[in-house]
């Protein structure tokens, strides 16, 4: 991760700005052809903090000439003004107004909370949401999209409040446990996403897939083995599930067809 003054200094160039000439007004700070320079290059041009510091303008100011930019860039693909009445405020230009306020809160965010070299957007974005509830500006600041950092603050709420912690607490990963069969393990015991997505690092998305995997496994194994290995006469649930278990056959299947809880038939793992 670059040091923030690093970057400053790599963003002010000239390309993007023209001191303004004494008496001008604000508005005319940026002349028309780097205008449009810095709207196209909205990705790469400094933040509207960098350039009120480098133009000793209002950053409020700087912040309603950027707007006004954005939206006569973007002009020629929003709906005809005339569609609109008069008195009516265009979608358009809210979107964009949205848009810009979000760009400069996600600036403030990257200068608090960087991002570390090498971290993904993702994993910045896991980062951001347990600290900030700013969807909109985690998203400019992770390139996520929204609907991506509306899940993850689901997951930071599960580890915020405690669900996470008294997941892995309860059901702690064995010293022999690969990590999908941890998170296979999981999505059996508890129907908390959240949670097992905070505690697995799995995406919700993921998870959902694979609990219904599992569940689609899990029919057709105690399907197979009621018919293949039916209860015996007088046998108990404890004896049944130890000696399907002796056959070697998933825990969850066992489980469902012997009534053992999952939890009791997880220790069958320790009897010889």
């Amino acid at each position: 991760m670059q040091p923030l003054s690093h970057l400053m200094q790599a963003t002010v160039k000239p390309l993007y700005l023209t001191p303004p000439p004494p008496g001008m007004q604000v508005g005319e700070d940026i002349f028309a052809g780097q205008l449009r320079q810095l709207v196209s290059g909205m990705d790469k041009c400094p933040s509207a903090s960098v350039l009120a510091q480098s133009t000793g303008v209002d950053e409020s100011r700087i912040r309603n000439i950027l707007g006004a930019a954005y939206a006569a860039f973007l002009g020629p693909l929003s709906p005809s003004e005339d569609s609109y009445g008069s008195d009516s405020l265009k979608p358009n230009t809210l979107f964009r107004t949205e848009a810009s306020e979000a760009d400069g809160r996600a600036e403030s965010l990257r200068q608090a909370l960087p991002r570390e070299e090498n971290e993904t957007g993702g994993d910045y974005a896991r980062r951001l949401v347990l600290f900030n509830e700013d969807i909109e500006a985690i998203s400019a600041a992770s390139g996520l999209s929204l609907a991506h950092v509306k899940q993850l603050e689901r997951v930071a709420a599960a580890e915020r409040d405690g669900r996470a912690e008294r997941l892995c607490r309860t059901y702690p990963q064995c010293f022999d446990e690969k990590h999908a069969d941890y998170v296979r393990r999981l999505v059996t015991i508890s129907a908390d996403v959240e949670a097992i997505s905070a505690v697995t690092g799995m995406t919700l998305g993921t998870i959902h897939r694979l609990i219904r995997t599992v569940r689609e496994e899990h029919d057709g194994r105690e399907a197979m083995l009621r018919q293949l290995h039916p209860r015996r006469l007088h046998e108990s649930n404890g004896s049944y599930a130890y000696r399907l278990k002796r056959l070697r056959s998933h825990l969850e299947a066992i489980s469902a067809v012997s009534g053992v809880e999952l939890a009791k038939t997880q220790e069958l793992r320790r009897r010889p």
